[in-house]
């Protein structure tokens, strides 16, 4: 189980050691509890991070040239991930034109367009 109890292995870590969204070999999988997804792989020292998040952030891959900085990339994805979530929970009545640009921000962050 991870520490932050808001990320569970995918699939109860089944898909470790699988063909990831590269066609590396999964070597982290993890799931938010509102449905987004990370995927840390690995193909012939490439590694990859994969970010899915439903509808709202549809796909991303990210290539790291070391396992640590894949790792880095995921963990800083998912803090990322939840303060997107919490944003999204904001009543539309609240999201203005701040709101609005902290959120381009945001996914732009996630997406690595800056």
């Amino acid at each position: 189980m991870q520490e932050n109890t808001v990320w569970y292995p995918y699939e109860k870590g089944k898909t470790i050691g699988k063909p990831g969204p590269n066609n590396g070999k999964i070597i982290e999988d993890l799931e938010h509890i509102q449905g987004a997804r990370v995927t840390t792989e690995v193909e012939q020292g490439e590694y990859f991070v994969t970010i899915a998040v439903e509808s709202r952030l549809l796909f991303h891959s990210h290539y790291a040239e070391t396992e640590e900085n894949a790792r880095q990339f995921a963990a800083d994805s998912k803090m990322r991930i939840e303060k997107l979530y919490e944003m999204l929970d904001v009543p539309k009545a609240q999201q203005d034109d701040a709101w609005l640009d902290a959120y381009d921000l945001l996914t732009n962050e996630i997406t690595e367009f800056q």
